[in-house]
């Protein structure tokens, strides 16, 4: 008897872990997607920033991309 009590409550200590666990996890998703958020937020202002000040400039300058020749 004493054995399945033990048992139980091992159980009980596993299943409020795993509980907590569970949630720091959720917490942790939550807060990499608001970062993600956030950073593409971000993103999108500086490119808008960037279209207006190149709209105002005439010109839109587009920046050379590096082009790598490899040889066989």
């Amino acid at each position: 008897m004493t054995l399945i009590v033990r048992i139980n409550n091992v159980l009980e200590q596993f299943r409020h872990e795993m509980g907590v666990f569970n949630n720091e996890m959720q917490q942790f998703r939550n807060e990499t997607n608001q970062r993600l958020k956030n950073l593409e937020i971000s993103n999108r202002t500086s490119v808008s920033r960037f279209d207006s000040q190149s709209e105002d400039e005439g010109e839109i300058e587009t920046p050379l991309m590096p082009c790598y020749l490899i040889a066989p």
